[in-house]
């Protein structure tokens, strides 16, 4: 028998019993219940502590991109500079998969060159994030 089909069964007979034939189950449950709370009463300190997460590298540099943008400046620069660079994740991916592009104009300087060309902004402070997305995409 399935445990769904157990709980059906019990179900029924429980809507079955009468009011005072519930009563001493209800009040065993009310006793179960006030000494939960009880042994739970001393653990929920220690339960409530958030332990501190190993870093990965993905954390550090993600935490170190942080940091160098705080010192930009705001939180709406902070989601612009996020912003961008994920279109310029997405378009330097894009150019990478393109299988006509030539050995020679993977470097990081040409390929700097060619999303400054189609985006139309100034990336001279994003070459490190750049080289980052290209390692990331070999797997480097």
């Amino acid at each position: 028998m399935k445990m769904t089909e157990i709980a059906k069964v019990l179900g029924t007979k429980w809507r079955e019993l009468k009011d005072d034939e519930k009563v001493p189950f209800e009040e065993q449950a009310k006793a179960d219940k006030e000494r939960y709370l009880e042994e739970m009463a001393g653990t929920a300190k220690k339960s409530t502590k958030k332990r501190p997460k190993k870093k990965t590298k993905a954390r550090a540099k993600k935490k170190k991109t942080e940091s160098d943008s705080e010192d930009e400046g705001s939180d709406s620069d902070d989601d612009e500079m996020n912003f961008r660079q994920l279109e310029l994740k997405t378009k330097l991916t894009k150019m990478l998969k393109d299988p006509t592009l030539d050995k020679k104009e993977m470097t990081i300087k040409r390929l700097k060159k060619r999303l400054e060309k189609e985006t139309g902004q100034d990336l001279s402070e994003e070459k490190s994030f750049i080289r980052t997305v290209v390692r990331e995409f070999y797997g480097v």
